[in-house]
């Protein structure tokens, strides 16, 4: 499953918003990756969301698989929504 969203931080993913977003993930126990560009990025690692590079309005995928998927990509894309 995957849903694309619209970061809408003007910041675009920061340390903070990263580490929320991999701690969300690592509660998971299936596979969850954010895709930008092509480029596929194990949401779970911190180093790898940072390394996305993400800026304001820029548009990011979350994937997931296994059960329980749709939940999670909704959290995580709650925390690339948010404007803080």
């Amino acid at each position: 499953m995957q849903k694309t969203y619209q970061v809408m931080s003007v910041s675009g993913i920061h340390a903070r918003p990263a580490q929320k977003i991999a701690e969300v993930a690592q509660r998971y126990t299936d596979d969850v990756h954010l895709v930008k560009g092509g480029q596929m990025y194990n949401a779970k690692s911190l180093l790898m969301i940072l390394s996305m590079g993400v800026r304001y309005k820029e548009e990011i995928t979350v994937m997931a698989t296994g059960e329980g998927s749709e939940l999670i990509i909704d959290e995580i894309g709650y925390l690339l929504c948010n404007k803080q």
